[in-house]
């Protein structure tokens, strides 16, 4: 299992490389000179364009720029805001921690709805609870998250009053209003997630357990439980944490729109009024570790898949 982990992790590092490079040439397609547009376009002063210049590097070569900022980005520097003044790094280290936090909310709640849902549904094939479990697994997967997280703050926030529906308390300040601000959002982006969950369980639950050796576990007197917890369930969960490596580049996603919505002071929101502003550093500061977080859970569902299936780790 040791040389297994290792070689996964010495294999993110060129795909760490290449997501460096293209974060880095993002500043390259803007239409134009780069330091003219984000000094201000056509009304920036030359005294202006030329600060820009200097500030980002772009009067050296393009590999020693190159060079300087993954220096810099090892160590978490991005720079500096162009228009606050404000260390990116300093920003995303704040903000990271509340982003991460309806992500992890929102795969919680996944794996409590989604897991349940599809055991129930695939032990129970052609059943009506299959039928009710397909049904809900379908309506979860149709709905956009904007549009649920609005029903969500009108039902509970506004009419029922249970639950806040705006901003974002520490875990350090209040475990149980960081828990309060948490839930709508987290039900709001991990309702397709958990859905998506559900049909692929159910599919390859309901497969598994009709192969023979699930068959035997039967013929031997084994209860239903045992015989999916003990037996089917391994193989069964391999497609299941699939979807959820996939899903997990989606909640990063889609936390930008859920983050707007509930007013989260988030990496989304940061980014988005970076994008609005062009910000460059903020931009490339933001995607870049976004994107190192995405590697990271991929490299965690590689390591599951290791844990749940010996074969891999022997391949």
């Amino acid at each position: 299992m040791t040389r297994f982990v290792v070689r996964r992790l010495v294999g993110l590092v060129p795909l760490l490389l290449v997501l460096s490079v293209a974060v880095f040439l993002l500043v390259y397609l803007i239409p134009g000179d780069p330091a003219v547009t984000l000094a201000g376009g056509e009304a920036a002063t030359p005294e202006r364009v030329a600060e820009v210049r200097e500030q980002l590097g772009f009067d050296e070569p393009v590999v020693v720029q190159y060079g300087e900022w993954l220096a810099d980005a090892v160590r978490l520097d991005f720079g500096e805001s162009l228009y606050t003044g404000r260390s990116v790094g300093d920003e995303l280290r704040d903000r990271l921690p509340v982003t991460a936090s309806v992500v992890l909310g929102s795969v919680v709640f996944a794996l409590l709805v989604g897991i349940p849902l599809g055991v129930l549904g695939g032990m129970r094939p052609g059943t009506r609870t299959d039928s009710a479990v397909t049904a809900a697994a379908s309506v979860g997967i149709a709905m956009p998250g904007f549009w649920l997280a609005m029903i969500l703050i009108i039902v509970f926030g506004l009419e029922l009053s249970w639950l806040p529906v705006r901003g974002y308390v520490a875990f350090a300040e209040s475990p149980w209003e960081w828990l309060r601000h948490l839930i709508l959002p987290s039900v709001a982006l991990g309702t397709l997630m958990g859905a998506t969950l559900a049909r692929q369980l159910r599919g390859a639950l309901a497969d598994v357990l009709e192969t023979d050796y699930v068959r035997t576990a039967r013929a031997k007197g084994l209860s239903p439980v045992r015989v999916v917890g003990k037996h089917a369930f391994k193989n069964a969960a391999m497609p299941a944490v699939t979807v959820l490596g996939l899903q997990i580049a989606y909640l990063f996603g889609g936390t930008v729109i859920i983050e707007q919505i509930f007013a989260i002071p988030g990496v989304g929101t940061y980014m988005v009024n970076a994008i609005v502003g062009q910000d460059v550093p903020i931009i490339q500061g933001g995607i870049m570790m976004l994107a190192v977080f995405v590697v990271l859970a991929n490299l965690a569902v590689d390591l599951t898949y290791g844990f749940l299936n010996p074969k891999v780790r022997v391949s």
